[in-house]
């Protein structure tokens, strides 16, 4: 039978804190061995070097991370956070928004667990927004932990989701009994998108992972389990996934001096916010857009986009649409169900052999897969088929620094960023649900002036 001694429970525990900035606590250790002892018998360093060589989203780490993080959430956690967002944060962010056409929010939950605080930030949107139909609101949600994702997706909740702070009227506004468990209304379910993501990989901010240009962004007793040296680094990641203006919220027990210098301090409804301080995006040379060219309107029916909302132009026809077995591929991509998508791609590769929407979502699986070489192929491919097709210059970019060539990457962000200054602020990149040309341009010039620091 695997034992694990103390010298190699230190081992253990640094790889644990290396991939996943966690730390394995004494009273869960009898969980993990069990999880251990399920896959190895009696040889420690077999399992090590499995775990070492596994990604962090295969079974193995899955199971491991399923017992050391188990999170502890209700619905309306801490009413000083959802209160403030309620009475000070939302309102006047949704008047600009409002005022300007631009009719859009970004809100992300990082270390969602089972979807209980993304899901209070539905309910609380849908109670303050009467047009919300005619808004695009994007509510996304992630964790490490594949199986709280899961559970989230499924919207089935027991009583110990509902407690104290949770607002009364919740309940029978949103759920309906399910035996002993209550469903969570479709309505709310599908304005959240659920998505793995290592808050300590560099994964972020990313267009592959939808992370910036967020309003607002979640991080509520996560950095807990990190160091201070871990939680800077994540902390500056969240800055710059933000927009100018935007909302950090974090945990009560958190904050750290010198972690939030970034920010600007704010006390709401007695707890401590931390906001990105208002600055300019970009200086634009072109007119204001008018109220009728801004972003396009979410289809009332709340399903999956179609092609005319996927293009540049909404008004013009585009020379390449998303059909129905393309737009399954997007959504299997979007929601990162790899094995589905690759799937979808080689059972269509006729058809799509001169679409380089179909060459850039495979480079996607790929890159996230670890195999960069593979992903700059399909990436080339992507690029044959459509010289100008953005998303594949600027991943282009992000493979080539990955593998350290940041001459090569900055050439590719600066393509993007070329061919993106061509289009009005407001206006969706192609093959994109809710990305602006404004959106792509600051995350490319940010990408630039890291490259021109690395090169420096």
């Amino acid at each position: 039978m695997l034992e694990i001694h103390a010298v190699q429970l230190e081992t253990l525990n640094a790889l644990v804190k290396e991939r996943a900035g966690l730390h394995i606590d004494t009273h869960r250790l009898p969980g993990v061995m069990n999880i251990l002892r399920q896959t190895y018998t009696t040889n420690f360093d077999e399992m090590m070097e499995a775990l070492a060589l596994a990604s962090l989203d295969s079974f193995l780490w899955q199971n491991l991370l399923n017992v050391i993080t188990i999170g502890e959430t209700y619905f309306f956690r801490n009413k000083s956070h959802l209160d403030a967002l309620q009475n000070h944060i939302l309102p006047p962010l949704i008047q600009q928004r409002r005022d300007s056409g631009q009719r859009f929010l970004r809100i992300w939950s990082s270390g969602c667990a089972t979807g209980e605080e993304p899901f209070s930030i539905a309910m609380l949107l849908r109670e303050m927004i009467s047009d919300i139909e005619n808004w695009l609101i994007t509510i996304m949600a992630t964790d490490i932990n594949a199986a709280s994702l899961e559970r989230a997706q499924r919207g089935l909740y027991s009583t110990n989701s509902f407690r104290n702070e949770t607002r009364p009227t919740i309940k029978d506004k949103w759920f309906t009994p399910h035996g002993a468990s209550f469903e969570l209304s479709p309505t709310i379910k599908r304005m959240v998108n659920f998505k793995f993501l290592n808050l300590i990989s560099d994964d972020y901010p990313s267009y592959t992972t939808n992370t910036m240009n967020m309003d607002v962004i979640l991080c509520r007793n996560v950095t807990i389990y990190f160091n201070k040296q871990e939680t800077i680094q994540v902390v500056n990641r969240l800055h710059q996934s933000l927009n100018c203006g935007g909302w950090l919220i974090v945990g009560h027990s958190e904050p750290q001096p010198t972690v939030y210098d970034a920010f600007q301090m704010l006390t709401l409804e007695n707890a401590i916010f931390y906001r990105k301080p208002e600055m300019p995006l970009f200086v634009s040379q072109t007119p204001a857009p008018s109220p009728q060219s801004v972003i396009p309107q979410p289809a009332k029916s709340a399903q999956p986009a179609k092609s005319a909302q996927l293009v540049v132009e909404p008004e013009a026809e585009p020379v390449l649409k998303i059909d129905d077995a393309l737009l399954q591929i997007k959504e299997a991509a979007d929601a990162g169900r790899w094995d589905d998508a690759l799937m979808l791609l080689t059972r269509h590769e006729d058809t799509y052999r001169m679409h380089p929407y179909a060459h850039y979502v495979r480079a996607v699986i790929y890159m996230h897969s670890g195999y960069i070489d593979s992903a700059i192929a399909a990436l080339r491919q992507s690029l044959y088929c459509d010289t100008h097709f953005i998303l594949a210059q600027s991943l282009m970019g992000d493979c080539f620094a990955q593998r350290k060539q940041m001459p090569d990457a900055k050439r590719h962000w600066q393509l993007a960023l070329k061919t993106t200054s061509a289009l009005e602020d407001s206006r969706l990149i192609p093959f994109t649900d809710d990305v602006t040309a404004q959106m792509m341009r600051d995350l490319l010039n940010y990408h630039l002036k890291e490259a021109n620091n690395a090169l420096s």
